[in-house]
């Protein structure tokens, strides 16, 4: 006979029984809503008092107002920490008798189904956690509304940021009350809880961590095929990418054109799952199970296997990272630490499982098999049973290519990617036919245990094959062969907004306050936010129109850029072929880009190590030297080592500048001191172009 009481009196009664919890829920909102927007955010009031300039103080005010939107709208850490930690807490606390043989026997004794129960569990913990949000939600609106930044948008977003962190809260919860139906003991259901949030975040981890390892042509990009495993199978990484996500789709400048739904969606689809789970599994599970580390023993050996998997193939790299601290790399290490594990990580779990001695050896099967298994794994790896790292394709099978050299990881000005991932997913523009003679130069690198004395870089290879798929892989090659190729890209226009992303935005959106020249760093404070826009639509311009060797030219100046929520864009180069943007700032009375002013160098001081082993000639005591070197200090002396601006490299930005290092003469060291316009000294490195050393240098050097 079952009971006719109400799924509502019943869930009514529940809430007055866990009452304390929603004392806790209330009380985390508090701290995370209306607490955390007083502490987090300035009036208005504020901001115009403590910012003068009008146009920063109404972007600041906009900054403001978009910053408050991504936090409740479903972008803020905070809260992605806590809808997980409260939920888990009602799932934890709420099926908490399922663990008591007391309890047990209570609650069978009732004359109300398991289901029924379960479901006025489920709702009570839902309403005792959500009345609480929104009632601090409103609160954090209202303080949002005092101090100014409250907006009619701000309002439909946080309906939003509601919906979102409801989902969220439904598939942590559902995630702990599977784990405490499967299990039978608080302990047990809290580490189960656990290995459902991560076991997939883990194992594509320590998969990454192989190919990583023993894999030399690996890029971080070929991750891609599991990484979004880590998104649509676990809660939380799933959580993650969604914060991270909200948190740019909300900003005004976002490039992200439409609602990560398909993200959600796969948070719904974990939500039902685990609630199907939780309710078919709990009307099959035994009373008896109580007490026990895992309620139903055919489950025991496959979550054995599941665990075991990925903490063997970690065992393995821990003890080749470790057998290899002094230098050498020994595989022996490896698979000891595999077999070393599984045997450790087996006995563990069997003594969670019983406590009993007599059992440590329990489900062999699921034990063999998680060893086998990653025993194949790392052999895929080791030995590259793929042919992954000498892969190459024909040049029939090749769509489209691009690359992406280390001097290129830079954040897009709006925070929302890197240059990377946008040439990753913006591959059908570029074309890049000159790419396979560099992966081919790649692939005989991958096996040279010895380099010459040619620079290297490390470069990303993207292939679209015909087929339609992505072939990514990571190479050194030298510099010349990266710069020849790179120079042929940069002809498409393509190639160049994605290296170059402020090509992307609004000049109105970009912000620029200072231009390195050299060590010395000169303000643009001196102009008004309008000639500063006025300024950057010029270098776009500029910027479109100019090549590969004019854009990188010697001794370049270089600013940094950002957008209106301050996501840096370092090292753009601005350089005597930025014809408009140049004569644009001299027109305002600065020169950013002339060659360095031989009158106002104070020393040069010159390291020759081209001599290093002969004999050091001898040196006359009039001149200035350093246990270093020499230091010229004669104007004259100076001036006519400084006669051909264009033989004197600054080395200064030579990564950034893209500097053809086998040019110079890198053996000569050459450090010059000079006067700033306020006065100060300050010192900068610099390097002769090879053959090109004035004659008063090597003069000097042989006093």
């Amino acid at each position: 006979m079952t009971s006719r009481v109400s799924y509502f009196k019943m869930t009514v009664n529940e809430m007055k029984r866990r009452s304390w919890y929603g004392a806790a829920a209330f009380l985390g909102f508090f701290c995370a809503f209306p607490l955390m927007t007083m502490l987090r955010f300035q009036s208005v009031g504020d901001i115009a008092r403590n910012v003068q300039d009008v146009a920063e103080r109404e972007n600041a005010i906009i900054a403001m107002k978009q910053d408050f939107l991504s936090y409740v709208g479903g972008g803020d850490v905070v809260l992605m920490f806590l809808i997980p930690f409260i939920a888990l807490l009602g799932a934890w606390s709420g099926l908490s008798w399922l663990h008591s043989k007391k309890k047990m026997d209570l609650m069978g004794s009732l004359p109300v189904r398991r289901e029924k129960l379960f479901i006025t569990e489920s709702l009570a913990t839902l309403l005792l956690a959500m009345i609480p949000y929104v009632c601090n939600l409103i609160l954090a609106l209202l303080v949002a509304g005092a101090k100014g930044i409250f907006t009619g948008r701000a309002a439909a977003i946080s309906l939003a940021g509601l919906g979102i962190h409801l989902v969220y809260f439904m598939v942590f919860y559902f995630c702990g009350t599977l784990a405490m139906i499967l299990t039978g003991k608080i302990l047990t259901g809290i580490l189960g809880t656990g290995v459902f949030l991560v076991i997939v975040p883990l194992i594509c981890g320590v998969v990454e961590t192989y190919a990583s390892t023993f894999w030399k042509a690996y890029t971080s990009a070929n991750g891609a095929f599991w990484r979004p495993l880590a998104i649509w199978m676990s809660p939380a990484g799933n959580l993650v990418k969604m914060t991270q996500t909200m948190e740019l789709y909300w900003d005004k400048g976002s490039i992200i054109a439409s609602f990560p739904w398909m993200t959600l969606a796969a948070a719904v689809l974990m939500a039902m799952v685990f609630a199907g789970f939780s309710f078919w599994l709990l009307k099959i599970r035994r009373a008896e199970s109580a007490e026990k580390a895992m309620a139903f023993s055919k489950t025991e050996g496959v979550i054995k296997s599941i665990l075991l998997y990925p903490l063997i193939l970690g065992g393995g790299l821990f003890f080749l990272f470790l057998g290899s601290a002094n230098g050498t790399e020994q595989k022996f290490w490896l698979w000891f630490g595999i077999v070393f594990t599984a045997l450790l990580g087996s006995i563990l779990i069997e003594i969670i499982y019983y406590f009993d001695k007599k059992k440590i050896f329990d489900h062999k099967l699921w034990t063999g098999i998680s060893m086998g298994a990653a025993v194949l794994t790392a052999a895929v790896f080791v030995f590259d049973l793929l042919g992954y790292d000498h892969w190459l394709p024909k040049e029939d099978q090749v769509e489209r290519a691009v690359i992406c050299s280390d001097s290129l990881w830079w954040t897009y000005p709006d925070g929302s990617r890197t240059t990377e991932e946008y040439l990753e997913t913006n591959m059908e523009s570029i074309q890049g036919k000159a790419i396979l003679e560099l992966a081919r130069e790649g692939v005989e690198n991958l096996d040279r245990t010895e380099w010459d004395d040619s620079s290297y870089s490390s470069v990303d290879v993207y292939f679209r094959m015909k087929n339609g798929k992505i072939k990514e892989r990571s190479y050194m090659v030298s510099d010349k062969t990266l710069r020849e190729t790179e120079r042929q890209l940069y002809q498409e226009q393509a190639y160049k907004q994605a290296v170059l992303p402020v090509l992307l935005l609004e000049a109105e959106d970009i912000h620029v306050e200072e231009i390195r020249r050299f060590e010395e760093y000169l303000s643009l404070d001196f102009l008004s936010t309008k000639e500063k826009t006025e300024f950057v639509k010029l270098y776009q311009e500029d910027l479109k129109a100019l090549d590969y060797d004019e854009i990188y030219a010697d001794n370049s100046s270089f600013m940094v850029l950002y957008d209106e929520a301050y996501h840096y864009t370092e090292n753009y180069p601005l350089n005597e072929n930025f014809e408009k943007s140049t004569a644009y700032l001299k027109s305002k009375g600065l020169d950013a880009v002339s060659p360095l002013d031989a009158d106002k160098v104070r020393s040069i001081r010159l390291v020759d190590n081209r001599t290093v082993g002969e004999t050091e000639p001898e040196i006359e005591e009039d001149v200035a030297e350093t246990v270093e070197g020499k230091t010229m200090q004669d104007p004259e002396l100076i001036r006519k080592a400084l006669e051909n601006p264009e033989d004197l490299v600054y080395t200064g930005c030579s990564y950034e500048n893209k500097t053809d290092m086998e040019k110079l003469c890198t053996d000569l060291l050459v450090d010059i001191t000079y006067e700033m316009e306020n006065g100060d000294l300050i010192s900068s490195s610099w390097a002769y172009v090879d053959g090109k050393i004035p004659q008063a240098i090597e003069e000097f050097l042989k006093k």
